[in-house]
């Protein structure tokens, strides 16, 4: 693989575009060298260099890896690796005045050796598939050259009966102030327990202006309290039709969300975080470049020969 990429660089609001003076040139070092490299090769169990005749670069000790250890590196804010807790749901689809869930017990999930996948100039990714209740499980973390983010794909095959489940970040340090997405923009909202919509983003403020923000296109609800975040991705209740089925008896009972689930999450770190800068991550990920061909082959002013005689060139 030659040393050298062609990429275009990014800007500091998130977009990307050339520079005036056309493409550059740039060594594959300045983007995923051993540092980020490293750090996922540990995290998936490898003593070997995840890039062979690279070594590791300044900051590659254990402090410096941007996922390994069970925690991630987010702009100088160490945290935590979010877990995955499945707890018990009665509620049905009609269930009005219930506000927050149970924090326990939960049931954890059973994961497998994770393996490094991808090792290249611009991306490193790790997978780890597992099992959570009777629901299959693969998580995808990824690192961007260039990029501050830590990027979790996960996908879940749901199968549960009266159960949901909760992506849980336990605080680094206390929380000390929240903003959530809603329609519109974001709103401060108190860290009371309280199951409450979520619109792309949340935003958790810790001290001396450092801040966690997770940026999670596909969910639609969460509950926080100082010590704790956890978003609801999934729940399994019966189906609640003309005459609400709480107990199950009737042979026509159906449980919501059966199937495979795919969630996007971006998590960020560190100072100078904004919801705006946030809200506009969450709307990229929402609104990814579309691709076309628009020549519909080669126009006969490039060409030449029978098919484009007595055709304007």
């Amino acid at each position: 693989m030659s040393k050298e990429i062609r990429k275009a660089p990014e800007t500091g609001d998130g977009s990307s575009g050339w520079p005036a003076a056309g493409p550059q040139m740039y060594d594959r070092r300045r983007f995923l060298g051993g540092a980020m490299l490293a750090g996922l090769a540990v995290a998936a169990g490898s003593t070997a260099g995840a890039v062979p005749g690279e070594r590791s670069a300044p900051g590659a000790a254990a402090g410096g890896k941007p996922l390994a250890a069970g925690r991630m590196l987010l702009g100088g804010l160490l945290a935590p690796l979010p877990r995955l807790d499945l707890l018990v749901d009665a509620s049905d689809t009609w269930s009005h005045g219930v506000d927050r869930y149970i924090e326990g017990p939960a049931l954890s999930a059973n994961w497998n050796h994770p393996a490094l996948i991808e090792s290249g100039p611009l991306r490193a990714a790790m997978i780890q598939t597992g099992v959570i209740g009777h629901s299959p499980l693969r998580a995808e973390w990824r690192l961007y050259a260039g990029e501050p983010f830590v990027e979790l794909i996960l996908r879940v095959d749901w199968r549960e009966e009266q159960k949901l489940l909760k992506l849980v970040f336990t605080a680094p340090e206390a929380f000390q102030h929240r903003a959530d997405g809603i329609l519109g923009g974001h709103l401060e909202r108190p860290f009371n327990g309280r199951e409450l919509p979520l619109r792309d983003f949340t935003l958790l403020g810790i001290k001396d202006n450092l801040a966690l923000g997770i940026v999670c296109p596909d969910l639609y609800a969460m509950d926080a309290t100082a010590q704790r975040v956890r978003l609801t991705l999934l729940r399994s209740p019966l189906m609640a039709h003309n005459k609400p089925n709480p107990t199950g008896t009737s042979t026509r009972s159906q449980y919501a969300d059966r199937g495979e689930h795919v969630f996007r999450f971006r998590f960020w770190g560190g100072a100078n975080l904004t919801p705006s800068m946030l809200d506009r991550q969450a709307l990229m990920m929402q609104r990814p470049p579309v691709y076309a061909s628009v020549t519909n082959g080669m126009p006969c002013h490039f060409a030449s020969g029978p098919a484009c005689s007595g055709m304007k060139k």
